[in-house]
Order: structure tokens, then C-alpha cells, then sequence
């Protein structure tokens, strides 16, 4: 499911975020899966302008990047930074912070979690943005590199996954809003996009109870 909120299942020819799958959503307490058309899901035509960033980089070390932290917010846009928040229509970064997902500590011990980036603001309605992660570092003071999937993506190495050369083209356009930023794609630990939908898909269900 991770990186979410992620173009990849948004259906460029529908416009709906039908591409979403019982498959793609945890189980609810049952263990039944979460049914995106039950639930509405694939009827909106993006995702929610305040969202939780959530992607999945193990043994990230987030003080040894020199990520953007909640207490220090203006170094998200400082130029050389290891994380951008890109608004591919105006090709300005927002400003946000970065976390680690300690919002569970049901297991003993560590394990694995979560990188969490906040916008600093709401994002615009119906607009393309660009998440993308550079020269992270891990806990052992290592470049933390990138997947074997990424890695294919932005050094064009052929696979036989389906899915991943389907992505080809959508990464394409990703890497060169980047490179419009100043970033390099050889510097990218990750990088994906996503899409917010319009104001209705927040408002339409409360403005028409009220008749508005």
C-alpha cells in the first residue's frame, strides 16, 4: 500500500481513484477487507488536500539526514535539503516536517516503522504534487539506498514486474518535475506522486444535507 496517498491507484482514464482493490486496505477487527467501493473510495477523483504522508524507508535515521523536523519547519525549504513537497503547478516547494510513526507501541520492543511527512498547510484542491527522499542516511551512518523497484525506475534497468514498467512514463514526468526543482535522480533514495481531488469530494456530502 505504501507510498500513500500515491497516483498509482488513481485511473488516469476514469479520473477516480478506482484502481483501488480490497487488496490495497488493512482488514477491519473481523478480518474482512475494507471494500473502497462500499466505502466510497473509488468515487473521488483524488486524494485528501491534508494528508498523512505515509512511506515505508527501514533504518532511516532521520537526525543523521538532517530531515525536517516539527520544531524546526523552514529547513523543509532550505535548497540541499533531503526531502521536497512539490506543487507541480506552480513548481514551488510547501513547507512540511518529517516523523517516524510512533502512534502504536502494542508490540514489545522496536520494529519497524513508518516515515511520516506533515504538510505544513493545507495542500491545494485538485492539484499534482511530488514527494521525493534524498541522501538519507541510516542508523549506521550509511547512504540508506533505494529499493530494488525505485532503483530500476531512475536507472532504467529493465524488470519483468508488469506493474513497475506500466510506472515507466508516470516516474518519467516525476523525475523531471525534480529536475526543475534542482534535483538530481541519481540523488533519490525515493520519489513518487500523487494527486488531491477537487473541494467537492470534502464538502459535496455535507453542502447537499444542508442544501447548499
Amino acid at each position: 500500500m505504501l507510498p500513500w496517498p500515491d497516483n498509482f491507484f488513481l485511473n488516469t482514464a476514469s479520473g477516480s481513484l478506482t484502481n483501488l482493490s480490497n487488496a490495497t486496505f488493512p482488514h477491519d477487527n473481523s478480518g474482512q477487507p475494507i471494500d473502497p467501493v462500499a466505502g466510497g473510495w473509488s468515487q473521488l477523483k483524488g486524494f485528501n488536500p491534508m494528508p498523512q504522508i505515509t512511506a515505508y524507508l527501514p533504518e532511516v535515521n532521520l537526525d543523521f539526514s538532517k530531515a525536517p523536523r516539527l520544531w524546526d519547519i523552514d529547513a523543509s525549504l532550505t535548497p540541499g535539503g533531503p526531502t521536497i513537497l512539490l506543487n507541480t503547478a506552480t513548481g514551488q516547494p510547501v513547507a512540511h516536517w518529517v516523523e517516524l510513526d510512533y502512534s502504536s507501541n502494542d508490540v514489545p520492543g522496536e520494529y519497524p516503522r513508518a516515515l511520516l511527512l506533515w504538510p505544513a498547510t493545507q495542500l491545494n484542491f485538485s492539484t499534482r504534487y511530488v514527494v521525493a527522499f534524498r541522501n538519507l542516511i541510516d542508523d549506521q551512518g550509511e547512504p540508506l539506498a533505494p529499493s530494488d523497484g525505485f532503483a530500476a525506475l531512475k536507472y532504467n534497468r529493465t524488470t519483468n514486474n508488469p506493474a513497475l514498467e506500466a510506472s515507466r512514463p508516470r516516474f518519467e514526468a516525476v523525475f523531471g518535475d525534480l529536475a526543475g526543482a534542482g534535483w538530481s535522480r541519481e540523488a533519490l533514495t525515493l520519489a513518487w506522486d500523487f494527486t488531491t481531488g477537487p473541494k467537492d469530494d470534502l464538502t459535496g456530502a455535507l453542502r447537499s444535507v444542508h442544501g447548499i
